[in-house]
């Protein structure tokens, strides 16, 4: 990069000191930085100028995610799950993400039919929010989902719990959770963003390397409601890596 996070593309890495300052905006950048988070710990290093050097085993980075960039987005899929024993995490991590975002109008019918939604989506292979918004809307397709959950108490719930109910009460049901879904789709960068099945980075990864994570959420550009759900999903992101840490030795 041109000096402290000034890069071409929406995501990029730079290596910065642990201990040094908070990178300003660099004259020749067209991106303002709004917001620089340091996460975790990791090695030492040497600051020169406006570039740095780290030593030792851990590299520190900074990693850049600009949510206004339309044509250059950074993948993120909430649903991505690599490991079967983390699958109730991860659903219940995206559905912390909803229910902070619409507080005022959430219920128990709601989070119960969402989070069995979540947990038979987040089984099928590259699955993302657009999986789980084609669940509520297709009855075939929501029918093979199901079939194929592991779970027993999921699996009950659409093929017969679900599946009993009448048509116009079953579409009254699911529609509190559809119209959540599809606002969060509605707008180009996230539906863009949302739909890749890999990301582009691992949240555990930035943790883990005691990184800066800068993110840039212009509600101007982007939407207030759309920058709002991408700050709640940042956040809620790094909030399951930090849990998922539980494995690591003290």
């Amino acid at each position: 990069g041109r000096g402290w996070g000034c890069q071409e593309g929406a995501y990029s890495i730079i290596p910065v000191p642990q201990g040094g300052p908070l990178p300003p905006t660099h004259k020749g950048c067209h991106v303002p930085m709004s917001l620089w988070v340091r996460i975790g710990a990791g090695s030492t290093g040497q600051h020169t100028g406006n570039r740095s050097h780290t030593r030792g085993e851990g590299r520190l980075r900074t990693a850049h995610l600009d949510g206004a960039h339309v044509d250059r987005v950074v993948p993120l899929n909430l649903l991505q799950c690599d490991a079967p024993a983390a699958r109730h995490l991860v659903a219940a991590t995206v559905l912390a993400i909803f229910r902070k975002q619409y507080a005022d109008h959430w219920g128990p019918r709601m989070q119960h039919v969402f989070i069995n939604a979540l947990l038979a989506a987040v089984e099928v292979p590259g699955a993302t929010l657009l999986t789980v918004q084609r669940m509520l809307v297709d009855a075939r397709f929501r029918a093979e989902v199901a079939a194929r959950a592991s779970d027993p108490l999921v699996r009950d719930f659409w093929l017969r719990e679900f599946a009993r109910m009448p048509a116009a009460f079953a579409a009254e049901v699911v529609a509190p959770v559809q119209n959540k879904v599809g606002a969060a789709l509605v707008s180009p960068v996230l539906r863009a963003m949302f739909s890749s099945t890999r990301s582009a980075f691992s949240f555990r990864d930035v943790v883990d390397r005691g990184a800066i994570f800068v993110a840039r959420l212009p509600k101007g550009q982007m939407g207030e409601d759309a920058s709002a759900f991408l700050g709640a999903t940042l956040v809620a992101g790094f909030q399951l890596a930090a849990y998922s840490r539980a494995d690591v030795a003290e």
